[in-house]
């Protein structure tokens, strides 16, 4: 009974010195200040993006966000506006983008050449449902509800799968 409590001891003692072995990674990286734009083209959201300078991963500061741009917009191969700055860095477009179609942005800033990206919104999946198994819970009260099985069929071209199926 001692040899085992004086074995866990041991064993608790090296595994205290071994967890509190931690070093630090330095990461003293050099990186030049560049714009940084994020944005994502949803069919169901209007268009919003953010604009900011580029940081050193070896750095902890703030991203320093870009006030003074022009960001243009073009949807298939026609200039769809100019994306308005709301402040912080936030630039927005009051149009929601389409399925299917091809989508350029350039972005002017001072100081910097010019950016420009392009992507293809996709077009939605064909999505349909089935319910089976009906139960009616707490029949006969004013609580009463019915509960069902349900069958999903997402037909999405080939590729990435990014759906998911959340429950309350």
């Amino acid at each position: 009974m001692n040899n085992q409590r004086l074995y866990f001891g041991y064993l608790f003692i090296l595994f205290l010195s071994l967890d509190s072995c931690v070093k630090d990674l330095k990461t003293d990286i050099v990186v030049s200040e560049k714009p940084c734009f994020n944005c994502i083209l949803n069919p169901d959201s209007l268009i919003i993006g953010k604009l900011s300078l580029s940081n050193s991963i070896s750095e902890n500061k703030v991203f320093m966000k870009i006030n003074k741009a022009i960001i243009e917009l073009i949807k298939d191969g026609q200039v769809v506006g100019i994306m308005q700055n709301t402040g912080d860095g936030v630039y927005s477009l009051n149009i929601k983008p389409n399925s299917g179609s091809f989508y350029e942005i350039n972005i002017k800033t001072e100081g910097f050449s010019t950016l420009h990206a392009s992507t293809t919104v996709p077009l939605k999946p064909s999505v349909s449902y089935q319910l089976d198994n009906q139960i009616l819970h707490n029949p006969n009260t004013f609580s009463s509800y019915f509960s069902y099985r349900i069958t999903k069929n997402i037909n999405d071209r080939s590729g990435t799968n990014r759906y998911w199926h959340y429950r309350l």
